[in-house]
């Protein structure tokens, strides 16, 4: 509530308790003075209450003790009345001394605050608080005096400094501050969105200045956002703590300043007070743990976005319910009030702390939630101490470190809950009690019964027990049978693998085909050597056009294949051509039809030879990767090894090994045409089959290439002309392999089968079907 929407109030109350018009006239003459406006607005605030008295006696009992003590205060004088212009001494423009008003930022109880100017001996900004016009009494002197005492005797950084008093010419005492431009600790944080810790700094900050008053003896008594501003002019967040109108001293120093407050009346804002505020006994007894308990709420609404108890509901609730709720109703604990709002609050609120609901709930949950808790409770015995314990322990929370602060146990919760409901508890144990003895003799019959079935059920259980082992027995007996038969398969399937090696280092190929037709169908765990052996097998395969047996060679021989090889060269240059097995099964795999396992397996071939560092290497994963289109986060995998290739290409940086490197340029450009560069990718292919190193392979795989570029940019005929030259290309080498005794396309069959696939695609948009055998040359030959 806005400090002056308060002092309307009590002034209200004051006003509608006094039944005499001739006192009631006095006192709104003497309060508002220079204020004609605000008298006429209580004078139509009172015209309007005179016809429902009853409704404000309940207002007028509570009130009754303060307007006896504001009464006591008025002067027998009045106050100097404003100037003929209607001008008082302290409108904004006013001089007081060598300070100029510039515009009222606030009042209290009884004075009101201005934004002012030093005009000497230096100039800079300050808050020039005053006591109001009227209220220049002896008892509101002395408690305005000692509100300035309070904040002279305080020397903190984050406490707004006293800087200059004196006494206007009229004799009213004033006190000037440090100017602090800020807004309030709660605002600033939700405005910038802090985190957690973010927050728990500023408020370490606001513990540290709180502790320095009380060890200078000091209790603030009104703590809560409105009287702690954030500097915004200073380079770090700086809290400064405001407004020690209220505050109680507790040493010598001010000792001998008498107390102000009526014994049933209590000082501060109802949803930040602590229990022994609002007690009967009117606060004559509060310490520094009242202050404690003010920053648990504080901490609590920085946390979870409210205070425990709604300052509304509060208000209007009445006086009664209000002492109630704030001494015996416990708050829920952080995290248990977060959770129990409706999902766009707390939405908004974990957002304001840059978190998602979840997580943020998640964080209070545990130590912050006991932290809070200890600061929040209503015995002060079982609180904090002393602000430095609430400091330490959430600096051992924020170190990762175990805290002192714990929940409380079950017996100091169920000691609270008797003596709420001390009747309730008295019958509810008489009806126990009653029923214990009632039922003494039902249990100790029900025990012999139990005791009874269970020994009959041991007896049913030793009867399963010893059925479940035979028929464990008898499963251990088949699965060891079965193992037998896994052994005596895979000893045939070693001997198998033993005498095709054998075959295959005596060349004898049409004993390796008869052999190669009995293999067992599973291979189980190959050894090294026998992975090689089927690696080879497979390119065998593959070069007599058996892509089902060379795919599934090369599946055995992937069992064992390791991103190891990336230490030496993937690709033997050598006769006959091999490499690793992922990357000669990508050929096989499209050419068997199947393209879902291909896609698969390209990836796998990204992922485990990417980072392949021979260039000739770079160009077969590139080859085998580009068979089938590919979306566009494969392309971005490739894109690295395909600007590798460019690379050397260009900077003519390329590896000694003569004939491979010239299909550089052919590989390039089936990258380019397969991520939409069509341009660039026909002048890579024409180059290819236009240069001087001219080879069929190399020429076809190139054609290709323009034929799908031509056809993208709907030029069917010239396409017609590139896929007839790569076509008549395939047929020659195929015709003339039948006629070689070497077999040359045993020996380029990689390179082959991927320019029969993009011949394919050029010519159905399809995958191609396995080629019939060559005449005059069977699969063992």
């Amino acid at each position: 509530m806005h400090p002056a929407t308060e002092i309307e109030e009590a002034i209200f109350e004051t006003a509608l308790s006094l039944d005499e018009p001739e006192t009631r006239r006095a006192f709104l003459d003497q309060t508002f003075a220079g204020d004609p406006g605000g008298r006429n607005r209580m004078e139509d605030l009172l015209e309007a209450a005179r016809g429902s008295v009853e409704f404000f006696l309940a207002a007028r009992e509570q009130s009754s003790l303060v307007a006896d003590e504001i009464l006591d205060d008025v002067p027998v004088n009045p106050p100097p009345r404003p100037d003929a212009q209607g001008a008082s001494p302290d409108e904004p423009g006013a001089r007081i001394g060598r300070y100029r008003l510039i515009e009222r930022i606030g009042e209290g109880a009884c004075g009101v605050v201005y934004e002012a100017e030093q005009v000497e001996p230096v100039r800079r900004r300050v808050a020039l608080k005053i006591i109001r016009l009227g209220m220049d009494t002896e008892g509101v002197i002395r408690r305005f005096q000692s509100e300035r005492q309070t904040l002279a005797l305080m020397d903190h950084p984050h406490i707004a400094h006293v800087l200059d008093a004196g006494a206007t010419a009229t004799g009213r005492p004033f006190f000037v501050m440090e100017l602090v431009h800020g807004e309030r600790i709660t605002a600033y944080c939700d405005a910038r969105q802090l985190d957690l810790p973010a927050r728990l700094a500023l408020f370490l900050d606001v513990c540290e200045a709180i502790q320095h008053a009380h060890q200078k003896g000091i209790i603030h008594r009104d703590i809560k956002p409105s009287n702690i501003l954030v500097d915004e002019d200073s380079a770090v967040a700086a809290p400064k703590v405001i407004d020690f109108g209220i505050a109680k001293a507790t040493r010598s120093c001010l000792a001998d300043q008498p107390e102000f407050t009526a014994r049933d009346q209590f000082l501060g804002t109802p949803a930040y007070m602590s229990p022994e505020q609002v007690d009967l006994g009117g606060g004559l007894d509060i310490d520094s743990r009242s202050d404690v308990y003010s920053l648990g709420v504080l901490l609590y609404e920085l946390l979870s976005g409210h205070t425990p108890f709604n300052s509304d509901t509060l208000l209007n609730s009445g006086m009664v319910e209000m002492r109630r709720t704030i001494l015996e109703d416990l708050p829920p604990l952080c995290s248990a009030f977060f959770a129990g709002l409706p999902p766009p609050a707390r939405a908004a609120i974990a957002r304001r702390r840059r978190l998602d609901p979840k997580r943020l709930a998640a964080t209070l949950r545990g130590d912050l939630d006991w932290i809070v808790a200890m600061a929040l409770e209503k015995d002060r015995n079982r609180r904090y101490q002393t602000v430095g314990a609430l400091t330490m322990d959430l600096r051992r929370f924020l170190d990762c470190q175990p805290v002192t602060a714990r929940p409380p146990s079950r017996l100091y919760l169920f000691s609270r809950f008797v003596r709420r409901n001390r009747v309730a508890c008295l019958s509810t144990l008489a009806v126990v009690v009653s029923l214990a003895v009632g039922m003494g003799a039902s249990v100790h019959m029900f025990v012999r019964e139990r005791h009874a079935l269970r020994e009959q059920r041991r007896l049913t259980t030793l009867t399963e027990h010893m059925a479940a082992r035979e028929q464990s027995l008898r499963m251990e007996a088949e699965q060891m049978r079965a193992e037998e038969q896994r052994l005596r398969q895979n000893a045939a399937a070693r001997q198998a693998i033993s005498q095709t090696a054998i075959l295959w280092a005596l060349a004898r190929n049409d004993q390796l085909s008869e052999q190669f037709s009995r293999f067992p169908q599973e291979i189980i765990d190959p050894t090294p050597e026998e992975a090689i052996l089927f690696q080879e097998l497979g390119g065998w395969n593959a070069g007599c056009d058996r892509w089902h047996e060379a795919l599934w060679c090369f599946k055995v021989s992937m069992e064992r294949e390791s991103p190891a090889e990336l230490n030496s060269h993937l690709v033997n240059l050598n006769w006959p051509k091999s490499g690793p097995a992922t990357l000669m099964a990508c050929p096989v795999t499209v050419m068997t039809g199947s393209l879902a396992d291909y896609d698969e397996l390209r990836r796998t071939l990204l992922a485990r030879f990417g980072q392949a560092s021979w260039l000739i290497d770079v160009d077969h994963v590139l080859r085998a990767s580009l068979l089938t289109p590919a979306d566009p986060t494969l392309l971005a995998g490739l894109q690295p090894l395909a600007e590798r290739l460019a690379a050397a290409l260009e900077s003519g940086d390329l590896p000694s090994t003569g004939e491979p490197v010239h299909w550089f340029p052919a590989t390039l450009a089936l990258f380019e045409y397969r991520r939409g560069n069509d341009d660039r990718g026909l002048t890579l292919a024409t180059r290819v089959f236009n240069g001087s190193q001219r080879r069929p392979e190399r020429d076809s795989l190139a054609r290709c290439v323009a034929a799908l570029v031509h056809l993208r940019q709907n030029d069917p005929a010239t396409a017609a002309r590139h896929i007839a030259a790569a076509r008549k290309l395939v047929d020659h080498a195929y015709r003339f392999a039948g006629k070689r005794p070497n077999r040359p396309v045993d020996r380029k069959w990689f390179d082959w089968a991927i320019t029969r696939i993009l011949l394919a695609e050029a010519q159905t948009g399809a995958t191609p079907a396995p080629l019939q055998p060559r005449a005059g040359r069977d699969h063992g030959q």
